[in-house]
């Protein structure tokens, strides 16, 4: 019972929320995206990481092309999530010349899927239409992140635009939140 009560309450948020996001204006999101980008490159967990799991931005989301740009000047290995049916994820390697391809929900993924071990990777970056201000997040509604989020042992760290930091968002027992949570406004530690 309590859980439908959420589930309801998350979908109706996710609906508001996708709402909001696609009447954002195109200048505001090419510059928070590079204001957030800016941001996360400063951080030592950054500069520490040699694995980055990036998702490929879609639409309205976050931009990643400048976080992935940058990793890739600085050295490090890239790897984006691969979806698939059942709730799973994988990482799979980018490359700088990798050919992108759509794959489960329309989600980029590289042509060639070179599959990477999950203990690799030193930082994850994490996706959301909203965050609340403890660092939980209101995914798209199919577990993926929580659950490959509970396999690994890093840092995760959310990107959102400032105005989709909530003071609270629904939540169950499987929602994991991150460790850190980084705007175009500022950082916020939950560390």
């Amino acid at each position: 019972m309590q859980y439908d009560k959420i589930t309801q309450q998350k979908n109706q948020l996710r609906q508001d929320i996708r709402q909001q996001t696609a009447q954002l204006d195109h200048g505001f999101c090419e510059q928070s995206d590079l204001e957030i980008a800016e941001k996360l490159i400063e951080q030592p967990y950054f500069k520490d990481a040699q694995v980055v799991f990036c998702y490929l931005s879609v639409g309205n989301e976050v931009g990643t092309s400048e976080i992935i740009r940058r990793s890739f000047e600085l050295g490090k290995q890239v790897v984006v999530p691969y979806s698939k049916k059942g709730g799973i994820m994988d990482a799979v390697r980018l490359y700088p010349d990798s050919v992108l391809r759509n794959g489960f929900y329309d989600i980029p993924v590289p042509e060639v899927l070179d599959i990477a071990d999950p203990r690799e990777i030193d930082l994850i970056i994490v996706p959301a239409l909203a965050f609340d201000n403890s660092g939980y997040r209101l995914g798209h509604g199919g577990g993926y992140y929580d659950r490959f989020l509970a396999q690994v042992d890093c840092k995760a760290i959310g990107i959102i635009r400032e105005c989709f930091v909530l003071p609270s968002v629904p939540r169950d027992l499987n929602d994991r939140r991150v460790s850190v949570l980084i705007t175009e406004k500022k950082v916020r530690s939950f560390i």
